[in-house]
């Protein structure tokens, strides 16, 4: 199984938090127990001068060049997520007539719950790239 390489972006530190190297199903285990609702709590006990982001966790798989970040917010109480997706792909420009590579094309959905944002991950681990340009757009 494919290792990933995982920081953590704490809300009220610049500084990533390097958590290590895990396999995919200790990573879903990292995302699913994450402390987020009380890390959002903690910010919203805080001044807006104090946090710099949302608590993230970056997941990286490095042979394939492949990057996801998952990115903590409250919207009208709810707990949902902002999911970005970067890897190297072909991108075609101007209609369609114009094609390049690009080695760090990055896509984002908003609006997650915890399940879709779990279900994206998973597809993430799987390599699961169709499944990612569709939902991630």
């Amino acid at each position: 199984m494919a290792q990933f390489h995982h920081t953590f972006s704490d809300p009220f530190s610049s500084e990533e938090v390097d958590l290590g190297y895990v396999d995919g199903g200790q990573l879903k285990q990292v995302f699913r127990e994450f402390a987020w609702e009380e890390w959002l709590q903690k910010m919203e006990d805080s001044a807006i001068d104090d946090f710099h982001f949302s608590p993230t966790l970056n997941v990286f798989q490095k042979e394939q060049k492949r990057e996801m970040l998952l990115s903590a917010l409250k919207d009208k109480g709810k707990l949902i997520f902002y999911v970005s997706y970067r890897r190297p792909q072909k991108v075609k420009r101007l209609f369609g007539l114009m094609e390049r590579f690009e080695e760090k094309y990055t896509t984002e959905v908003l609006d997650q719950t915890k399940e879709q944002a779990a279900q994206l991950l998973q597809a993430f681990i799987e390599g699961d790239a169709a499944y990612l340009n569709e939902k991630v757009k």
